[in-house]
């Protein structure tokens, strides 16, 4: 047992180093994630009909990991992450399989974007046929075609 002298003088040192391996504990786990940006074009249909609406990712070799990011209307995008419940900017590196998410949201306007021309596969992750591979800078080209008319 310590006598309680030895205890005193000690107690600053220990609680440092307690703080200190605290801290050390307390940046973020989990993967780490890359910068991405990306653009979409639409064959056969102006993109920015695509604007609202996003671009999602799943992980290929852990579904459970996935990003997305809002189509702006020149067809641009930047990806973001939730991993371990926290908002990331980019994406872990990997393969994604990707697909397009139809917005049901509505704009500062109260307004809808209205249903984008697309051929409905890119709609599914396994019908999409889009995938992109995310590393340390990642820029996405995804090409989409319209519906038929």
């Amino acid at each position: 047992m310590m006598p309680m002298k030895r205890f005193k003088k000690s107690f600053p040192v220990i609680a440092l180093l307690t703080i200190l391996t605290g801290a050390a504990g307390c940046g973020r786990s989990g993967p780490k994630t890359h910068p991405v940006t990306g653009t979409i074009t639409l064959d056969g249909a102006d993109v920015s009909q695509l604007a609202g609406h996003s671009v999602e990712g799943v992980l290929e070799t852990d579904p459970a990991v996935r990003a997305s990011g809002v189509i702006q209307k020149d067809g641009r995008f930047k990806l973001v992450s939730l991993l371990e419940g926290e908002m990331r900017e980019g994406a872990a590196p990997g393969k994604y399989n990707a697909r397009i998410v139809v917005s049901d949201d509505v704009d500062d306007h109260g307004k809808k974007p209205g249903w984008p021309p697309l051929a409905k596969r890119f709609l599914r992750i396994e019908t999409s046929g889009l995938s992109f591979v995310v590393s340390e800078t990642s820029e996405v080209q995804l090409a989409l075609s319209a519906r038929a008319r």
